[in-house]
């Protein structure tokens, strides 16, 4: 329950995390894949967009 306040989670979430650790150590704590559709953006359409906006100055305009 402390981690849980700690770190903002839920208790689930923490049980979750533990039973993932105790299973592959760090290696399976990463997130897996969600249910329902597919993504439908990439890791380098996200990464194009963070470039533009911290990049680029819209003309006339502020970011």
């Amino acid at each position: 329950m402390e981690v849980s306040r700690r770190l903002g989670a839920s208790p689930d979430t923490i049980r979750t995390w533990r039973r993932r650790f105790a299973e592959r150590r760090l290696e399976r704590l990463s997130d897996e894949p969600r249910p329902g559709a597919p993504r439908r953006i990439t890791d380098a359409d996200v990464e194009r967009a963070i470039v533009r906006t911290l990049g680029e100055k819209p003309k006339n305009a502020t970011h």
